[in-house]
């Protein structure tokens, strides 16, 4: 339909309706937009379900066979050993603190060494029990390398955290942030893409998305936020720029947002009645209509 037409009687869940086209917006095609990342979902997809069906296969292989290595070797794997290791720490150095292995592999005993395939989002595992060490405080010798380098972390982060306060004071002194880029060598300055309140990633935020959007927008223009921890660096934030509600766009929008919102909570309350008829309502079958 072009623009000013109006539609013939159109049946909906909700009524009788005639249409009217008040504007026609030419859109891109969203498909070949997301084609490249939709190719790649699908490969990642199918990836995973091969590993699925060659750990299920391996596994039935396990139980006639007994040993894992001969069943690896089979795809051209090779059985990796894990070190030690406890709940909520990383299995090894290539392998980090999975909760779905480490709930299985904590279960298995030597009578019942071998797991069922285990499906990550890193790929599917196959596990064998090898040993089980008790609890116990270690030495002080056995530990001083990873006692030094944990207090060496710590005190880097400490420092790390009073570099980024004093920054801070400097920027409020007003010390432009590119001369003091400059001048510390550790220090870089970036601005983001804009971003809203209900953000959920932010890539310079470096996982800390949710206080790095509660702190920005708790600035007013020309403030600095206090150091905030993004993954072991520390970071100062301020207001660039804000980016303000379009009102002539809104104003032109503001009534196909309401019917679409009205159309919503109509389809909410309508489903919600329907369910609440199908709870009381006594449902026979009778077996002539169904033969």
């Amino acid at each position: 339909m072009a623009p000013g037409e109006i539609s013939d009687l159109v049946r909906t869940p909700y009524g009788f309706h005639l249409i009217k086209v008040e504007e026609v917006r030419e859109a891109d095609d969203p498909y070949e937009e997301a084609k490249p990342e939709i190719i790649e979902r699908l490969k990642l997809a199918e990836a995973k379900d091969i590993a699925v069906e060659r750990a299920e296969i391996a596994y039935e292989d396990l139980l006639d066979t007994d040993n894992l290595a001969e069943v690896a070797a089979k795809d051209e794997l090779e059985v990796q050993v894990s070190e030690f290791f406890a709940r909520g720490e990383p299995i090894d150095k290539q392998t980090p603190a999975l909760p779905q292995i480490q709930e299985v592999a904590l279960t298995l005993t030597a009578e019942d060494k071998f797991s069922q395939p285990i499906e990550t989002d890193q790929g599917a595992y196959l596990i064998e029990f090898v040993a089980r060490e008790e609890p116990y405080i270690p030495e002080l010798a056995d530990i001083r390398e990873d006692v030094a380098a944990a207090v060496r972390q710590e005190k880097a982060r400490e420092l790390a955290k009073a570099q980024a306060e004093q920054i801070r004071q400097a920027l409020i002194e007003g010390t432009p942030a590119e001369e003091i880029a400059e001048q510390e060598a550790a220090v870089e300055t970036f601005t983001t893409t804009p971003f809203s309140r209900r953000q959920r990633y932010i890539a310079e935020a470096q996982g800390n998305t949710e206080e790095f959007v509660k702190a920005a927008f708790a600035l007013q223009d020309g403030e600095y936020s206090t150091a905030l921890d993004l993954s072991g660096n520390y970071g100062v934030l301020w207001v660039a720029d804000r980016t303000g509600l379009d009102m002539e766009q809104f104003e032109a929008d503001k009534e196909d947002l309401r019917r679409r919102l009205l159309t919503q909570k109509q389809g909410i309350v309508l489903q919600g009645f329907i369910e609440e008829l199908r709870q009381k309502a006594d449902i026979q079958i009778s077996p002539r209509l169904v033969s």
